[in-house]
This record gives C-alpha cells, structure tokens and sequence, in this order.
C-alpha cells in the first residue's frame, strides 16, 4: 500500500498544481474570451467611427438645410415686401379707378344735361336749314344759268351794237 499512499501523496501534492492548471485553462478561456472581447470592441470602434462620420455627414447637410432656410426666408421676406408694394400700388389703382368712374360719371351728366340739348337743338335747327340751303342751292343753280344766258345775250346785243354804230 505504499504505492497507493505515496498516489495519495501526489495526489496531495499535485492537487495545487492541478487548481493552478485549471486556473491556468480558466485564464486561457478568459484570455480568449479577452480576445473576443477586444475584436468586438474594434468593431464597435470602427462603427462608432462610421457613425461619427455619419454624424458629420447629417451635421453637414443640417448646417446646408439651415444655410438654405435661411435663403429661403429671406426670398419669403422679399416676396412679403414685393407683395405688400403690389398691394400698396393695387391700391391707388383702385382709387384712380374710382376717380375715373367718378369722372364718368359726372361726365355722362354733363353730356346729358348739357351737350345733348345742344345737339338736339342743332339737329333740329340744321334739318330746316339744310332743306332751305338744298333748295336755294337749286335757285343759285337756276340763277347762273339765267346769268349765262344773259351773259351771252348782252354779248350778242353788244356785237349788234358794234355793228349798227
């Protein structure tokens, strides 16, 4: 049994070594596990990266969304200006189109009160005269030909004259 009690020594005496053996596997599990650990942590790295530049990325486009409101209020600020001068000038149109209608308006009176009678008194006395004018016209055309005839028969008298003297 000498054998079997020196085994039990070992055993004894290997039991811490085979602790530390194990702790040793434990660490090589730890140490792998480490490993994992570190390779993950390079991914999340560089995708932190990837996010970062992203984030740049959207920060860019926000600094030119905002660049371009900007713009844009500004155009909205210059339509609002060239809509309030649109309405401002739409305005006094409006008043020199009452102006006018105003003036029209009196103008309408005024050539119903006063320039009508008028025509309508020339009408009614150029009708007459006309008529009066159209038949003295006749007799004027009566009168040169009865002039024409005398005309000629002073000339014819006078000839006779001639010769009788």
């Amino acid at each position: 049994m000498i054998n079997q009690e020196m085994l039990d020594a070992m055993q004894v005496l290997l039991s811490p070594i085979n602790n530390e053996l194990s702790k040793i596997t434990n660490l090589n599990t730890v140490k792998s596990d480490l490993d994992t650990t570190k390779s993950d942590l390079d991914t999340v790295k560089s995708d932190l990266n990837t996010v970062k530049s992203d984030l740049n990325t959207v920060k860019s486009d926000l600094d030119t969304a905002k660049s371009d409101l900007n713009t844009a209020k500004s155009d909205l600020n210059t339509v609002k200006s060239d809509l309030n001068t649109v309405k401002s000038d739409l305005n006094t149109v409006k008043s020199d189109l009452n102006t006018v209608k105003g003036n029209l308006q009196d103008f309408r009176i005024y050539t119903e009160n006063e320039i009508e009678p008028k025509i309508q008194l020339l009408v009614e006395n150029y009708v007459p005269a006309a008529k009066r004018y159209e038949a003295a016209a006749q007799e004027m055309d009566e009168f040169k030909q009865d002039i024409d005839i005398l005309k000629r028969v002073a000339a014819d008298h006078s000839e006779k004259f001639k010769k009788i003297s």
